[in-house]
């Protein structure tokens, strides 16, 4: 792939070795077991491009306006996210003061006052935001250990960083069936 119809197989052969001055290596059977494997996480999409692994992501912006009250923003990956702080659209609260008078404490992602969205309340005329707490949720491609990012399939294990693919299955099979080249 892509822009062909072409399959790849790739085929370990092995010969037959019957004779004992040259030892035990891979006596002739009537039957034994084979290893066949298929990808299926495919590494490019149609118009060629690689497809990347990502991992979900939560961005936390955390302002309050007394003086002494650091503006933070933090990332944490979503499982970490909500580990520390529970699911990220449970997460988000903001004070808010307005000109009338009135005041509020807004929880999730909902529009605020005259639809305008929490995030953008802030240095707005008329509006006063005391503290908010924002989490918001994007993708980030993954990179490996080198800095490079790391391309989706399921050939192998990218540093840890990926599930075990086809090779550690055929090492796997190697090792029980005893094959001398392994």
């Amino acid at each position: 792939k892509p822009h062909t119809g072409t399959k790849t197989s790739v085929l370990f052969v092995q010969k037959w070795n019957d004779d004992p001055m040259a030892g035990p290596l891979c006596k002739k059977v009537d039957d034994y077991p084979i290893f066949f494997a298929t990808q299926r996480l495919p590494s490019k999409d149609n118009s060629g491009d690689k497809i990347y692994v990502q991992k979900d992501m939560v961005r936390y912006h955390n302002w309050q306006k007394p003086p002494g009250h650091p503006d933070r923003l933090e990332e944490f990956t979503r499982e970490d996210f909500v580990r520390k702080f529970g699911l990220p659209e449970s997460a988000s609260k903001y004070e808010v003061f307005f000109p009338d008078g009135t005041e509020g404490v807004f929880e999730g992602n909902q529009d605020v006052h005259e639809g305008l969205k929490p995030l953008q309340l802030r240095g707005k005329a008329g509006f006063q935001v005391n503290w908010l707490k924002h989490a918001e949720e994007f993708k980030e491609r993954l990179r490996d250990t080198h800095g490079h990012w790391v391309v989706q399939h399921d050939f192998f294990n990218h540093d840890g960083l990926t599930k075990d693919g086809i090779a550690e299955a055929f090492e796997e099979f190697a090792a029980k069936e005893k094959l001398s080249f392994f």
